[in-house]
């Protein structure tokens, strides 16, 4: 769930001259979290993502700091409905809540560290695995989150407005640090709005450069960037950012200069406008982000619970989209990367004829050989097949029993008909060790390499010789 620049609705549920209109703004805002509170659950809600501007009186300029600590007093208290259904979260400071990002002490002293280290130790959050981090202790102006979903992982990165080279550098550490890991990055000031009647395509913003160049294209595993402050949408997605075939989705969703009649709020004699007049409610939409991680892409749908309405365009007072930007697909490159891995090294082997060894050894017994003649810091792997006795040993049935059947490292595997299979991998190093089969091999220049023939019945029922036969290459 992607909300953002709900400075309005704060502003309005704390300064509007009556209690009725006061009312009517802070149900603009407190109901998207009331609708989450209800739906959640079933819409397998996993993470609620605010892009800032949370107040509006605390931009650049900015000098009575009572007026915003009003409305982050009621933001508080809209942000707690959203708490208390247990859903992983974030929120970053705009502009309008960082003095222009001169000063994030405001933010913090309400959207501090502390609040989602508590939030962090709920057994909802646990439950997905979910995390939170600020970038530096007491400061909550950047953070990262780390969440589960739909069977995949994921690292949010979360930079407030006027991202500087340091921030940026940070967050692109986060997402090297996670390289397994989905990553979102959620900002402030991305993208400018489109012109294109379908929302397609457009500039950045204030910050959007810098992240571009100094997070996104150097981490392969950002697949999506969610973000505000621009009043309007983009929606892109940008090919080949820092390697070839790397793509990423790029959102921005800012409604908060639509304007709704206050003849439909029903606010046109209680606010005393006298007609029908168009007031800032547009930040009572939200969009939902729905990823099918099987067909690699998110459905977008647009939607304010506080007007039951899921068209958004319609209260574009510039009329710019034509609403295929409310309800929409795109790709997104979220491609399986918990199974993904880094390593220092990798070294293919491809299994051999050449015997090491063969020898016959009891039920129950470890089978050792010891492999001759290697040579100290060379890279070596060995694979040994063990079945019962009474099959006669066969090279070349061996290696395919391998190909078919062999496991991990150290693993055993494979149809207890044909044999059970081991690997193993190491360096030669002039000295002995003993390799008990079970973990990667370390097995050296006189090395005890083992294949157990513990089966009880391997091959022929209930027990009796087996007959180990191991096979190297270097």
């Amino acid at each position: 769930m992607h909300i953002t620049d709900t400075q309005y609705l704060s502003q309005g549920a704390t300064a509007r001259p009556t209690a009725a209109e006061r009312t009517e703004w802070a149900d603009a805002y407190e109901d998207s979290y009331r609708w989450l509170a209800e739906h959640g659950k079933e819409r397998k809600v996993a993470f609620v993502a605010h892009t800032g501007d949370v107040v509006e009186s605390w931009n650049s300029g900015a000098t009575d700091r009572s007026v915003p600590e009003k409305e982050m007093q009621f933001a508080d208290g809209a942000q707690k409905i959203l708490e208390d259904t247990g859903i992983p979260n974030a929120a970053i400071p705009g502009n309008h809540d960082n003095l222009g990002g001169e000063d994030d002490t405001l933010f913090n002293e309400t959207f501090g560290p502390e609040r989602y280290e508590a939030q962090a130790q709920k057994e909802s959050w646990k439950a997905e695995g979910a995390e939170y981090h600020p970038w530096k202790e007491g400061d909550n102006s950047n953070s990262y989150n780390l969440f589960s979903a739909g069977g995949e992982d994921f690292v949010t990165v979360n930079l407030g407005y006027s991202v500087t080279k340091e921030e940026a550098d940070w967050a692109a550490g986060i997402l090297a640090k996670y390289p397994t890991r989905n990553g979102i990055v959620l900002t402030h000031a991305y993208l400018k709005p489109s012109s294109s009647p379908d929302g397609r395509g457009g500039p950045f913003s204030a910050d959007g450069q810098l992240i571009y160049d100094r997070v996104l294209s150097k981490s392969p595993n950002a697949d999506l960037v969610l973000s505000g402050h621009e009043h309007g949408v983009n929606i892109s997605v940008r090919k080949d950012v820092g390697q070839k075939g790397n793509d990423v989705t790029e959102l921005l969703a800012d409604y908060q200069f639509y304007e709704v009649g206050s003849d439909e709020l029903g606010l046109t004699e209680e606010g005393g406008y006298g007609k029908d007049t168009g007031l800032r409610f547009g930040a009572s939409f939200f969009r939902l982000l729905q990823f099918d991680l099987d067909k690699g892409e998110v459905s977008v749908d647009t939607y304010s619970p506080y007007l039951d309405n899921f068209g958004a365009h319609e209260y574009d007072t510039k009329g710019r989209y034509d609403g295929r930007e409310d309800d929409f697909r795109v790709p997104v490159q979220f491609d399986g990367r918990t199974t993904a891995f880094t390593t220092d090294a990798m070294m293919g082997l491809t299994p051999t004829t050449k015997t090491i060894d063969e020898v016959t050894h009891e039920s129950g017994e470890d089978a050792k050989v010891t492999w001759k003649g290697l040579k100290d810091g060379k890279a070596y792997g060995w694979f040994a097949v063990t079945r019962d006795v009474s099959r006669a040993a066969d090279p070349e049935a061996d290696r395919r029993t391998v190909l078919k059947h062999g496991g991990g490292s150290g693993s055993g595997s494979g149809d207890l008909t044909e044999g059970i299979v081991q690997h193993g991998v190491f360096t030669g190093t002039g000295e002995s060790q003993h390799d008990d089969g079970n973990r990667p091999g370390k097995g050296h220049d006189k090395g005890h390499d083992k294949g157990h023939g513990k089966g009880k019945g391997h091959g022929k029922g209930k027990g009796g010789s087996g007959h180990g036969k191991g096979h190297g290459r270097s």
